[in-house]
């Protein structure tokens, strides 16, 4: 029966789509429908071909036939008992009958679904392949308009105001966007309440932080309510709206979000320059944390993070004193040692060494010291200070905390791009394991963070054998993980990767794996990447290295590569956005001609195709966002072509559509006066 509906929308597409000349568009501009894989092929590159009048007798026989496998398609799903495939070939039967011209058909043939709600998505389908030809518009409009589930309709409304938009009729998409605004209010409001967070931050760091907060306040649930406030402040702090940040913290009525919020917007602050908010957020946090209910299970990164900024901004600004009182406020000894560190990076920055390590060696001895000190022996290494980096360390109480600190320094030297200085360390790294291979030491933990000192300083031959002699096997793994990660950074994958291949727990070899492939693109070397990405058995790790691959080949302008990876994804809802994006980044740096063909490959090789399921095809799932993909797509590239209404317009079509959070990261950077526009259109029902 797919089959059969397939044979009848392909006919259509060779013959009645033509009729509708170079103006009719294809599934590229939006129009097509979200579900119906093969209705979409209706909209292919032949509907753009001219015709004359011996094609349109063609085209009329080529419709009736169309109309009659249709038929018969229908006649076959009908006579089907399960439900989901019944439904399936119904949808798909329906579609083809529309676009053969027989839309009043097309949705008699739909009820009989038995559940509303997959009946009026497949109605909703039926729209979205009418709105595809220009003959098929009137017809489109008034079946929207009909459907009386508010999702459905808000859906199908969104596609036929698009398609009237790409007509060049404004006046009636600036219609439908409002009652397609309207119904998605009806329904969900704007969405999910964790959804509505993203949208805040993503809101206030488009420099719309009063927008960020009608959306927030028009949360329902408390709770969900206050977390999008906090979301908002950082966001427009993040952005360097300090003041605006600082505000919208203060507006919050719990105590302990509240002071999240001033803590975040504090250390954003403080690294900005701005003292005086910074210290008044400072206090302003204490208070509102002197206000939470005694023993409350509370996480307080926040207030690190603004203490750890603060402190470093004094001691930039030259007022070590108030500083240094400020390290005295924190709460446990492990805290203070991270706040002085802090400041002796500062003092570092300044060329005050002898102060520096005067601080080191006052923390120490304290729990946690060699975490505290390790970005502190970085610094000077990286300034080519390395003595003072190895009095740094020789002042931690033993070695195996010093072997803790070297591996710690020597990687975050190496991920950072500073190999050379951090080979400069390896003398005292190989000290260290004959310090802790010695009898009485062999303590595997010990041992293991020798090796792995040795890896990032580039003594790998030695840290692998030393990893390999470990017996303790969790002690192993970990190092044989930190010396393979240290070989792809060196540019010795296939010896990482074999040594990755050894670990007998798959997530930690995922996890590796991902690793080496990161360090391959950032490397440039896009090949080993992709094939090392592709060959990691663990799912979310696959994912991870893929895309990794896929943002480092953006960064470059290496589309081609970039495609490669996100064609390398097994999970085809990621793999549609990882190619989106890769068509907006085109896009924006004017590789037009490539990026149409990215957007050919998304439409017909996975949405058209049958790479998508079935059921994800015509699910209402929120997660299901490809169509809001493209709608963010679309208002990037209008926003970046100067076409504001358009932007706006298809912004909406996002919004509309219910799942528009996946179109926040393609429109954030690109598009954000469309997507506050498109947000104030919802809200306040202003026109599209």
């Amino acid at each position: 029966m797919e089959s059969l509906a397939g044979v009848a929308t392909a006919l259509v597409a060779s013959g009645a789509g033509r009729s509708g000349g170079t103006g009719s568009g294809g599934t590229g501009s939006g129009a097509g429908s979200s579900t119906g894989t093969d209705a979409r092929s209706s909209t292919g590159t032949d509907a753009r071909s001219s015709t004359g009048s011996g094609t349109r007798t063609g085209t009329e026989s080529r419709a009736d036939a169309a109309r009659k496998l249709a038929l018969e398609a229908a006649a076959l799903a009908d006579g089907v008992t399960a439900d989901n495939l019944r439904a399936r070939g119904l949808a798909m039967a329906a579609q083809a009958l529309a676009l053969a011209g027989r839309p009043t058909q097309a949705v008699e043939l739909l009820k009989s679904l038995r559940s509303p709600r997959e009946r009026e998505e497949a109605v909703a389908d039926v729209v979205a392949a009418l709105a595809s030809t220009p003959e098929g518009l009137a017809a489109a409009t008034s079946t929207a308009r009909s459907l009386t589930l508010s999702a459905s309709r808000s859906r199908a409304q969104a596609q036929v105001a698009w398609a009237h938009l790409r007509a060049g009729r404004h006046e009636q998409a600036g219609e439908l966007a409002r009652e397609a605004s309207d119904a998605t209010r009806q329904d969900t409001a704007l969405g999910e309440p964790y959804h509505l967070g993203l949208l805040c931050r993503a809101l206030a760091e488009s420099d719309a932080p009063d927008l960020a907060v009608g959306v927030a306040r028009g949360i329902g649930d408390p709770d969900a309510r206050t977390d999008a406030l906090v979301d908002a402040a950082c966001g427009a702090a993040r952005r360097g709206l300090h003041r605006s940040g600082a505000d919208i913290a203060r507006a919050i009525a719990d105590p302990y979000r509240r002071g999240r919020a001033l803590g975040w917007v504090s250390s954003f602050a403080a690294r900005a320059g701005s003292l005086e908010l910074a210290e008044t957020l400072l206090r302003e946090m204490d208070k509102a944390e002197d206000e939470q209910p005694p023993r409350s299970l509370r996480s307080y990164d926040h207030r690190k993070a603004a203490l750890s900024a603060l402190a470093r901004a004094l001691t930039d600004a030259g007022r070590d004193d108030a500083a240094h009182a400020l390290t005295e406020t924190a709460p446990h000894t492990w805290d203070r040692a991270e706040l002085r560190a802090a400041m002796a990076r500062g003092l570092i920055a300044r060329g005050e060494d002898e102060r520096a390590l005067t601080l080191v060696r006052d923390f120490a001895g304290s729990p946690r010291a060699p975490r505290a000190l390790a970005p502190v022996a970085a610094a000077w290494a990286a300034a080519g200070s390395v003595p003072q980096a190895l009095a740094a360390l020789g002042a931690l109480p033993d070695a195996a905390a010093q072997a803790e600190a070297l591996s710690l320094a020597a990687s975050s030297l190496t991920r950072d791009g500073h190999a050379t200085r951090a080979a400069a360390l390896a003398p005292h790294a190989r000290a260290l394991v004959d310090a802790l291979t010695t009898p009485p030491w062999l303590d595997p933990n010990d041992v293991a963070a020798a090796a792995a000192g040795l890896a990032w300083t580039g003594e790998l031959d030695q840290a692998r054998t030393l990893a390999r002699q470990l017996v303790e096997s969790y002690t192993r793994d970990e190092a044989i993980a930190a010396v393979a990660e240290a070989m792809a950074v060196s540019g010795r994958y296939e010896e990482g990767v074999e040594l990755a291949d050894s670990l007998p727990e798959p997530l930690m070899k995922g996890r590796v794996l991902a690793d080496i492939a990161h360090w391959a693109a950032r490397r440039g070397d896009f090949g080993t990447a992709v094939r090392t990405g592709a060959a990691i058995e663990h799912s979310e790790h696959q994912d991870w290295a893929l895309l990794a691959t896929v943002d480092c080949a953006v960064r470059e302008h290496r589309y081609a590569e970039a495609v490669e990876a996100a064609r390398a994804l097994t999970e085809p809802r990621t793999r549609v956005r990882a190619l989106c994006a890769v068509d907006a980044a085109a896009r924006r740096h004017g590789e037009d001609d490539f990026a149409d063909g990215v957007t050919g490959d998304v439409v017909t090789g996975d949405v058209v195709s049958g790479e998508f399921e079935p059921e994800a095809s015509n699910s209402t799932d929120p997660e299901d966002g490809t169509d809001v993909w493209r709608c963010g797509l679309k208002a990037a590239a209008a926003e970046g072509w100067g076409d504001s209404a358009r932007g706006r317009s298809a912004a909406v079509e996002a919004l509309s559509l219910g799942p528009w959070h996946r179109c926040l990261s393609a429109t954030r950077s690109t598009a954000p006066q469309a997507l506050a526009e498109a947000v104030r259109a919802v809200l306040h029902d202003g026109g599209a």
